[in-house]
């Protein structure tokens, strides 16, 4: 189950001065594969994980001193990731089961897109993106799959933290 969260200003400030300085590794990526809304809502979701090509790039090391600070900040364990999707990208049907914990993400859009998961009914959820920034926080576990799925119609910047379950 995802839950949108308030926004915390130090940390959207922080995630900004992250993206700005690492522009050298995300301004100049291309894609290969155009997606639109349509065809990311054909897909069927799988019975399994499938490993499928990631789409975008990661922006920064993980390790990046204004990551590791929001991840205190949060109460995170770590940053799982810091990505770029570019305009009309898709990352597949998912469930990272394979690194279980509580996480909490923030995105960045102008042209939201949509965040799409399975609810514990097995039904699919689309949740839109807000103009700006979003938070979601779920949790991954191993024992019952997360399956979820994203499309960016614009730029999208992903920030995700984790705390490990014990």
């Amino acid at each position: 189950m995802t839950l949108k969260n308030g926004v915390d200003p130090i940390i959207t400030r922080l995630l900004k001065e992250v993206i700005v300085e690492n522009a050298d590794s995300w301004k100049n990526y291309t894609q290969e594969q155009v997606t639109d809304y349509d065809l990311f809502s054909s897909y069927d979701i799988p019975k399994a994980n499938i490993d499928r090509p990631w789409i975008g790039c990661i922006i920064t090391d993980l390790d990046n001193p204004k990551l590791l600070k929001i991840s205190e900040m949060l109460g995170a364990t770590r940053c799982v990731n810091a990505a770029y999707m570019p305009a009309n990208s898709m990352m597949y049907w998912h469930t990272n089961s394979d690194s279980p914990g509580e996480r909490t993400y923030y995105n960045l859009t102008l042209d939201p897109g949509v965040f799409k998961f399975l609810d514990q009914d097995g039904k699919p959820v689309e949740d839109w993106d807000d103009k700006g920034w979003t938070t979601r926080s779920f949790k991954i576990n191993k024992d019952k799959p997360f399956w979820h799925c994203v499309w960016a119609k614009g730029a999208r910047f992903s920030f995700g933290f984790t705390k490990e379950l014990l």
